[in-house]
């Protein structure tokens, strides 16, 4: 008899065994099944998070930008490409921000510190306002760091650039390269950068001026009204 039994729970253990590897194959049978409809039926799906991971990287490229002008003294700027959908940061030669020749005082530190936010806010209000002819030579750098051999990052093979627009464009640019400056003391200007593929609704980045601020939205948002520096009173960084 107890030859039998311990016969009989063998058995029904080997039984259970047999039944939870089914039931586990069963689960990936149905989890491939799922990622199948997915890639045939919602490709949208992934689309849309290429599109959120280059928007998420134009905001971090934002904060660079601002983060090595004001660390070099020299006026930077954020090239986006439509044609190959890829951004870099390039640098002016020039240094705009007189470097400190010794330790200063609180006094003198405050001094300097609104000499340098002045000047920045005279360039770029040249810049926007057309009014230099001869603006100074920018040069790639490594600040985004390298997709292979080419200085700067892609934004993805499912994301296109629709339109960049900032306060020193004319018209909205469609093609090409558009451009955005940033100038030390923590001074950029009003932009926007919308991003999609084909229909879909897509997302902006909308950068505030001097603040430095840049949130993501979804759909295709206009470039902002508002005149340049308006927002100088309103910095929360």
């Amino acid at each position: 008899m107890a030859a039998r039994r311990l016969t009989s729970q063998v058995q029904l253990g080997a039984i259970r065994r047999r039944g939870m590897t089914l039931v586990e194959i069963l689960i990936v049978m149905v989890v491939i099944a799922l990622l199948t409809g997915t890639m045939l039926y919602g490709s949208g799906y992934f689309g849309g998070m290429q599109q959120r991971m280059a928007a998420s990287l134009i905001v971090s490229a934002v904060r660079k930008g601002l983060s090595v002008a004001n660390a070099t003294g020299k006026p930077t700027r954020l090239a986006i490409d439509f044609g190959s959908s890829r951004i870099q940061l390039e640098q002016s030669a020039s240094v705009l921000v007189i470097p400190k020749s010794k330790a200063l005082t609180e006094e003198e530190e405050k001094q300097y510190a609104e000499e340098v936010a002045k000047k920045a806010i005279v360039e770029s209000e040249q810049l926007v306002g057309g009014l230099r002819k001869h603006r100074p030579s920018f040069l790639p750098t490594d600040a985004l760091g390298r997709d292979g051999d080419l200085p700067g990052r892609s934004l993805g093979t499912r994301v296109a650039v629709r339109l960049v627009q900032t306060e020193h464009d004319d018209e909205p640019i469609l093609e090409g390269v558009g451009y955005l400056y940033f100038w030390p003391g923590g001074v950029t200007e009003r932009a926007v950068v919308q991003l999609g593929e084909g229909d879909s609704e897509g997302l902006s980045v909308v950068v505030s001026p001097l603040t430095g601020r840049a949130r993501i939205e979804r759909g295709r948002v206009p470039f902002p009204e508002g005149k340049f520096g308006e927002d100088f009173s309103e910095r929360e960084e």
